[in-house]
């Protein structure tokens, strides 16, 4: 999780859907620590093609 002041500044600077995405992806790098940016993608969950999210999440 976000610390408070991070949440509060980062949802005034990025869309809902662009805060949302930053949530989830910060909770998987807290479980896995090391991670590619495939096995992002694999376990993002999100309901599109892998290659879309990959590409979604190297975006961000």
């Amino acid at each position: 999780m976000l610390p408070l002041f991070y949440q509060t500044c980062l949802q005034s600077k990025l869309s809902q859907i662009q805060f949302a995405t930053l949530e989830i992806l910060v909770e998987l790098l807290q479980k896995e620590r090391q991670i590619t940016i495939e096995r992002l993608a694999t376990l993002f969950p999100q309901a599109i093609l892998f290659e879309s999210r990959r590409r979604n999440i190297k975006n961000v």
